[in-house]
């Protein structure tokens, strides 16, 4: 790898690292927050709380709201761009916190709606894994609480989790256009994740643990995992181009803002050359170029982050043509992603 490259690695980590600070500080007292003022709302109009009837219809407007917000981003090209909107996704994250209270009272689970409870749906849900927060003893799910040291380290460790989901997300993030289309997209898949993944929590018996945890040694070695390769790696990088080159020239030979796309995002990455003019050639013929499915598979952030974009360089035009959707759903199978969450990405508007 050229000393460019490594300089250009070790500029997204540092800037992984402080997105994920600021975000971190961003997050503290975000849970409490949400918490009382739900809990408020409710106590004043009972009349709205929700019904289980309602579940899908309560996801579905949270992520279009939330997509709405990412739409937004004004991201300056380059990592460094991410820390100047912690804003919006602290309230984007804000937004899923009130989401996973909204199921908990759809499910009349307003008794265990804790800071841990919504953190843990949380982390789940951003592929972390809740077994530090979460036990089952035969069909009841428990609850565990923490003291404020563990749950700042639990904090740190969502952070870092949302730090590397969101450098991942999309390769087109700083393509004007193209990039805002990308973000929504990411942004409303995730927030649909969140809530799926909170029906299927809340609907189970759920109680909270009387005792106090004040153990953080396995957040800690899990927060520790978390940036590290927040950037996915060159060579994810240029498996992911190849692929988008292959979207382009599904239909005989891409166009030139569809090229353009290409283009500006390799000049964004530092695409060595000889990959580059590979890369080129495949706007011309797919078949052109070998693409190596197995270094996006073995990283679940890189495969939902290359099917974001295909959404995105897709839907240039507002429509997902019929030869597009085919070559996205084989990438999504071949990738492992699951058939419903290919779906939901492809259909998001």
């Amino acid at each position: 790898m050229s000393e460019k490259a490594n300089s250009s690695g070790a500029d997204t980590n540092s800037a992984a690292e402080a997105f994920q600070e600021k975000l971190s500080d961003g997050l503290m007292g975000l849970f409490e927050l949400v918490i009382s003022n739900r809990r408020g709302y409710y106590a004043q109009h009972p009349e709205n709380i929700p019904t289980r009837e309602s579940v899908g219809a309560i996801i579905d407007s949270y992520s279009t709201k939330n997509a709405v917000i990412s739409g937004g981003f004004n991201l300056v090209p380059g990592p460094w761009g991410l820390v100047g909107i912690v804003p919006e996704l602290t309230l984007i994250i804000r937004n899923q916190l009130t989401l996973i209270y909204d199921i908990g009272m759809a499910h009349g689970k307003s008794q265990v709606l804790t800071k841990e409870l919504l953190a843990g749906v949380l982390l789940d849900a951003f592929g972390v894994g809740a077994g530090s927060l979460f036990v089952m003893q035969g069909s009841k799910l428990i609850v565990k609480r923490v003291s404020l040291r563990v749950f700042q380290r639990i904090v740190a460790l969502l952070a870092g989790r949302v730090t590397q989901q969101a450098l991942k997300s999309a390769l087109s993030k700083w393509v004007p256009v193209l990039g805002a289309a990308a973000m929504a997209t990411w942004v409303h898949y995730m927030t649909k994740k969140v809530g799926r993944k909170a029906d299927q929590i809340l609907s189970q018996d759920v109680s909270v643990d009387a005792e106090e945890v004040d153990q953080d040694e396995r957040f800690r070695s899990q927060e520790a995992t978390t940036v590290s390769d927040a950037s996915g790696g060159a060579a994810a990088v240029v498996q992911r181009l190849r692929i988008l080159a292959c979207l382009a020239a599904i239909d005989g030979t891409a166009h030139d803002q569809e090229a353009a796309f290409i283009k500006e995002m390799m000049s964004n990455y530092q695409i060595p050359p000889a990959e580059e003019s590979a890369i080129l050639s495949s706007l011309e013929s797919c078949l052109q170029i070998d693409i190596k499915y197995d270094i996006l598979g073995a990283n679940p952030g890189d495969a939902v982050g290359v099917l974001v974009d295909m959404v995105a360089l897709s839907r240039r035009d507002s429509i997902v043509h019929p030869a597009e959707r085919i070559f996205i759903r084989k990438v999504g199978e071949i990738l492992g992603v699951a058939e419903a969450d290919v779906n939901d990405l492809i259909e998001t508007a």
